[in-house]
């Protein structure tokens, strides 16, 4: 299966939530959206998830082994690094708020 190309898309536009760490005082450990592909057959369930090495507040979680570094403390200013790849699905990066294809 090859990945998906999409035209660039905001995050704020694909439903993104932040969540924590369950059982601590965390906040924005890390984030939930929906895949920029937008297909309702969508191979990763039509969800991404993406944990932080430095959460807004808190501790980073122990239990990821993928941590993305953050900067940007909103939805429409948050930028990841490094790419984000939904392997055999879809690749990009997240920078300013907006998710573009590599």
């Amino acid at each position: 299966m090859s990945e998906v190309r999409t035209p660039p898309k905001r995050l704020v536009d694909l439903n993104p939530t932040w969540f924590g760490i369950h059982g601590q005082e965390s906040e924005g450990a890390g984030i939930i959206f929906d895949c920029p592909c937008q297909s309702e057959s969508c191979a990763w369930g039509g969800k991404i998830a993406v944990s932080f090495s430095n959460p807004i507040k808190g501790p980073a979680s122990t239990v990821d082994r993928c941590l993305w570094t953050r900067s940007g403390e909103d939805f429409a200013t948050l930028t990841l690094s490094p790419s984000i790849h939904a392997v055999g699905h879809w690749h990009g990066w997240l920078k300013n708020g907006v998710l573009e294809s590599c």
